[in-house]
C-alpha cells in the first residue's frame, strides 16, 4: 500500500510539474487554455488550503454552519466587491507592486522600513498555517499507508523540499515579478478542480447521511441554519474574513 500511495504522490506532483511546464509555452492552444477565464476563477481556489478540507469538514460534523462564514466572505467580496478589486488591481499594476509588503508600503510613502515589518508580520503569521498544510498532508498520508515505515517529519520535509523547487521553477525564475505565470496559474486551476471534487464527494456524503437520518435530527440541522444566520458572531465573522 505504501508504494502505491508514493507512486500516485509522485505521479500527481509529475504531472502537475508538467502542466505549469505546458502552460509556460507560447504555443497557441497553452495560452488559449492558461489565459481563459475558468482557469483563472479555478486559481482562486488557492485560498482553500489542505487544511480548509479538514478544519471545514470537521468543523460542520461538531459546530453545524459555524464552517461557513471564512468561505462566505471573501465570495461576498467577489461578488459585492468588484470596483475595489478593479482599482486594487489598477493600482497594483501601476504602481508594479505584488505584496501586502509592497502594497501597504506605497499607501504609506513607501517607506522600507514598513515594507520589512510588514513582511515580518506577515512571515510569522503564514509559518505556523504552512506547518497546518505539512500536518494534514503527512497525516493523510500515514492514516492510508498499512504500515509505518515513513515518519510524519520526513513526508512533511519531503513536501516543503517539493514545494520549494516548485516555486522557484514556476514563480520566480522570471525577472518581471508582474508578469502573468501561465504555468503556475494553470497547475494551480488543475488542483483546485481536484479540491473541488473532493469537496463536493464529501458533501454528497453528508446529504445522503442526511437524507437517512430521522426526521427529527434533519429539522433541528434546518432550524440551525437560521440560527447561525442571526447570531452576531456568525455575521461578524463573516465581515471580517471578506477583506
Amino acid at each position: 500500500m505504501t508504494a502505491v500511495l508514493i507512486f500516485v504522490a509522485l505521479g500527481y506532483i509529475g504531472l502537475l510539474f508538467w502542466l505549469a511546464n505546458w502552460g509556460d509555452k507560447t504555443t497557441p492552444l497553452a495560452k488559449r487554455i492558461s489565459h481563459h477565464p475558468f482557469v483563472y476563477s479555478l486559481s482562486l481556489g488557492i485560498y482553500c488550503t489542505s487544511w480548509t478540507y479538514y478544519g471545514s469538514v470537521g468543523t460542520a460534523s461538531t459546530s453545524s454552519w459555524s464552517y461557513l462564514p471564512i468561505l462566505l466572505g471573501p465570495a461576498l467580496l467577489f461578488f459585492f466587491g468588484q470596483g475595489f478589486l478593479r482599482k486594487l488591481v489598477l493600482v497594483s499594476k501601476k504602481q508594479n507592486i505584488t505584496t501586502i509588503a509592497d502594497f501597504i508600503s506605497a499607501r504609506y510613502g513607501k517607506r522600507q522600513t514598513t515594507a520589512i515589518m510588514v513582511t515580518v508580520i506577515a512571515l510569522l503569521a503564514t509559518i505556523p498555517y504552512i506547518a497546518l498544510q505539512l500536518k494534514a498532508l503527512s497525516t493523510s498520508f500515514l492514516l492510508l499507508q498499512s504500515s509505518t515505515k515513513i515518519s510524519g517529519d520526513m513526508l512533511a520535509l519531503s513536501a516543503t523540499l517539493i514545494m520549494a523547487l516548485f516555486a522557484i521553477f514556476f514563480g520566480t525564475r522570471k525577472v518581471d515579478v508582474t508578469e502573468y505565470r501561465s504555468g503556475l496559474m494553470l497547475a494551480v486551476a488543475f488542483e483546485s478542480m481536484i479540491k473541488l471534487i473532493a469537496l463536493v464527494a464529501v458533501a454528497g456524503l453528508a446529504v445522503f447521511t442526511l437524507f437517512n437520518l430521522p426526521e427529527a435530527t434533519t429539522n433541528k440541522v434546518t432550524e440551525s441554519i437560521w440560527a447561525h444566520w442571526s447570531d452576531f458572531n456568525f455575521l461578524a465573522l463573516t465581515l471580517l474574513v471578506s477583506p
